[in-house]
């Protein structure tokens, strides 16, 4: 079984067999189809071994939704979390933080920072620790007047867990920074810092300067940072309300294409009841109803609703199968120990 393989064999598989094994094992596992999530998850087990960027890659984004599933959820989160340190621990001593000269080998620089990204974003100790250091460097950089000692490839990184574990202090130094700062990639890195943060105070304050301050004038900064927010769990609803109470001055601020992803950013993590029920009634406000909006409304629904489906069809196997998994309780072939 290529499963097994994997786990004991993988470079007998060639590296893009790898990631297509994965991909496939994914591909048919939709919200409409009765097919079991946890027999394509069981494809990632071996990934605490792999050190190649494209199984890596094709493993992360097809893992996402999983991830966006159970987040809902705490003791779910958590679930996922812990099976993704352990997968991640050789990938990110091998290369987390890892900068290099030679910037001519693409997949090695996206492997860097797709190792360092990953581990952060599940709470590797170590990888929180450099990330916490190099902002406070970058902190006094920016007091000093002096460069900005982050290497360029891991600035969003950076920027995402200083303000994650940070205060409104570290935010409006933060903040700041982005208004003085002229460099667009620059400025959309510092905006994505700037949407981590946990605390409710300051996301309303994300997104009611993307509304109303002069310095997001540009539609591109406005709409990154209502997006960013969007993104983060801890805004994701926060953003929905803003949504619904501002839908009209938000259209005319960063108009209709842009408000589209902003929706779908913030229903594609939707899997309740309750939350279809609110998009089914707040379409049919003054202002939401219009014809324009139909096909926004109309695909947000539907990825609700699959994700409703999904849930019902997957959520108590893949908790049990997590649970298993991170207690060292199944055997090669998925059975309980």
């Amino acid at each position: 079984m290529i499963v097994d393989q994997l786990k004991s064999h993988r470079t007998d598989v060639d590296v893009k067999n790898r990631a297509m094994f994965i991909d496939d094992a994914f591909a048919p596992t939709s919200a409409s189809m009765d097919m079991s999530q946890v027999r394509a998850m069981r494809t990632t087990e071996y990934l605490d071994d792999e050190t190649e960027y494209i199984p890596w890659k094709t493993a992360l984004t097809c893992m996402d939704n999983v991830d966006l599933m159970l987040s809902r959820d705490a003791t779910n989160a958590d679930l996922f979390s812990t099976y993704m340190l352990n997968r991640t621990d050789l990938l990110y001593n091998t290369y987390g933080w890892h900068v290099s000269e030679d910037q001519t080998d693409h997949l090695l620089t996206n492997l860097r920072i797709e190792a360092t990204s990953t581990a952060c974003k599940y709470s590797n100790t170590e990888c929180l620790a450099e990330a916490l250091l190099e902002f406070q460097q970058w902190q006094e950089s920016v007091t000093a007047g002096t460069q900005n000692p982050i290497a360029v490839d891991y600035r969003s990184i950076v920027y995402c867990n200083g303000i994650k574990a940070g205060s409104d202090l570290e935010w409006q130094l933060t903040w700041d920074t982005f208004v003085d700062n002229k460099s667009p990639q620059d400025r959309s890195n510092l905006l994505y810092g700037l949407s981590c943060s946990t605390e409710e105070d300051i996301l309303n304050k994300n997104l009611e300067l993307a509304l109303n301050d002069a310095n997001l004038e540009n539609k591109d900064d406005a709409y990154r940072m209502m997006y960013y927010t969007a993104l983060n769990f801890a805004g994701r609803d926060l953003t929905w309300e803003f949504v619904q109470t501002n839908f009209i001055a938000i259209n005319k601020r960063i108009e209709q294409a842009r408000l589209d992803s902003v929706v779908t950013a913030i229903t594609t993590g939707f899997n309740t009841d309750t939350e279809l029920e609110d998009v089914k009634k707040f379409r049919e406000n003054p202002g939401a109803v219009d014809s324009e909006f139909k096909e926004m409304w109309d695909a947000a629904e539907e990825r609700v609703e699959a994700n409703i489906v999904y849930m019902a069809n997957n959520e108590a196997e893949l908790v049990q199968w997590l649970t298993d998994i991170n207690a060292g309780t199944r055997d090669a072939f998925g059975n309980v120990l």
